[in-house]
C-alpha cells in the first residue's frame, strides 16, 4: 500500500502538487503502523522460540496453547519423535504449522484442525488441514509466501488447496543424519 501511495504521489507532483502533503502524511502513518506491527510479531515470535523444546514438544505444546485459546480442536498426529532435524528444517516445519493454524482461525473460521507429519520416503510430508470455510481463489499474503520462500530453501514444494476446509501441504527435503 505504502509502495503504491508513493507511486501516487509521484504522478501527483507533476499536476496537482498540493494534493501531494496529506497523501505523504497518511503514507507516513501507514509506514509507522506497519513498523509497529512488524515489531510485535518479531516479538511474538522471539517469545515462543521452539528451541527450548524438541520439535516435536514444541508443536504439541503450540497445538495445546492454541486449542486452550481459541477453543479450535487441534490434533497433531507426527513421525518427529523418531526423527534428528537440523535447526532450520525444525524451524520451517514449525512455521507451517503455526501460520497454517493462524489462517485457519482467523480467514477460515475453522473449528478443528488437523496436522499430520509423516515420512513418504525420504521426503518429510507436512500436513495442516482444517474444516473451515476454505477460500476460493486465495491471494498468497505475506504468510504463505514466507512459507513458500522457506519450504524452497529445503529443496521442498508448498501445496495448497481449498476443498471441505483448506490444506497446507509442503513436502521438505531433510538431510539425513547420514548424509552430514
Amino acid at each position: 500500500g505504502i509502495s503504491a501511495g508513493l507511486d501516487a504521489c509521484i504522478t501527483l507532483a507533476g499536476h496537482s502538487p498540493e494534493k501531494v502533503k496529506p497523501q505523504l502524511e497518511m503514507l507516513a502513518g501507514l509506514s509507522r503502523q506497519g513498523l509497529q506491527d512488524v515489531r510485535r510479531s518479531v516479538h511474538a515470535l522471539e517469545a515462543e522460540k521452539a528451541e527450548d523444546y524438541s520439535i516435536h514438544e514444541a508443536l504439541f505444546k503450540m497445538a495445546h496453547d492454541t486449542e486452550a485459546a481459541t477453543g479450535v480442536q487441534i490434533t497433531v498426529e507426527s513421525v518427529l519423535d523418531q526423527l534428528e532435524l537440523q535447526i532450520d528444517e525444525a524451524d520451517t516445519v514449525y512455521r507451517i504449522v503455526q501460520e497454517s493454524m493462524t489462517n485457519a482461525i482467523k480467514h477460515g473460521q475453522a473449528g478443528k484442525i488437523h496436522v499430520r507429519i509423516k515420512l513418504e520416503g525420504r521426503w518429510l510430508v507436512v500436513l495442516v488441514h482444517d474444516n473451515g470455510l476454505g477460500c476460493e481463489g486465495f491471494q498468497k499474503g505475506f504468510g504463505l509466501r514466507h512459507m513458500e520462500e522457506r519450504v524452497a530453501l529445503l529443496g521442498g514444494r508448498l501445496r495448497m488447496k481449498s476443498l471441505h476446509g483448506f490444506t497446507v501441504m509442503a513436502r521438505l527435503k531433510i538431510r539425513w543424519r547420514d548424509e552430514r
